[in-house]
């Protein structure tokens, strides 16, 4: 008997996970751009091959991981694969570790400096928002 899978729609398509929509839907709320959901990046002769990332903007694919997914050696070597294809690819990985949709805030707070070099185009972000999110963390 297979099991289901429970992280692609009826048609094989992957679905996003709850915490990484949070999370992105935040990026794209504080910062005011768009992220480009279920990246899908085509590689290797003929374009055959095809990795999932989670979201992509400009050159950055970003990857948002749960502790309980990403612990595996295998899971560990697709991660490493999906870099290197990415780098491939001229793209940069911005890889976070998040486990549930509560932890967004604190994850997003934390990685606040990094956040703001990739996505702060014209210093959208008001003094406010910047308070706010660090005294969550």
């Amino acid at each position: 008997m297979r099991r289901k899978n429970y992280w692609r729609d009826k048609d094989g398509n992957y679905l996003p996970s709850k915490c990484s929509t949070k999370f992105l839907d935040k990026i794209e709320f504080v910062f005011g751009c768009r992220i480009e959901r279920e990246y899908k990046l085509e590689y290797g002769f003929g374009r055959c091959e095809v990795r999932y990332y989670d979201g992509r903007y400009k050159d950055y694919l970003i990857e948002l991981d749960g502790s309980h997914f990403h612990r595996t050696k295998r899971q560990k070597k697709n991660d490493k694969l999906k870099n290197n294809v990415a780098e491939m690819c001229q793209f940069k990985v911005l890889r976070l570790p998040l486990d549930s949709s509560a932890d967004v805030d604190k994850v997003f707070a934390k990685n606040l400096t990094l956040l703001q070099e990739i996505f702060e185009e014209k210093g959208q972000v008001s003094a406010n928002i910047i308070d706010k999110l660090q005294e969550i963390a």
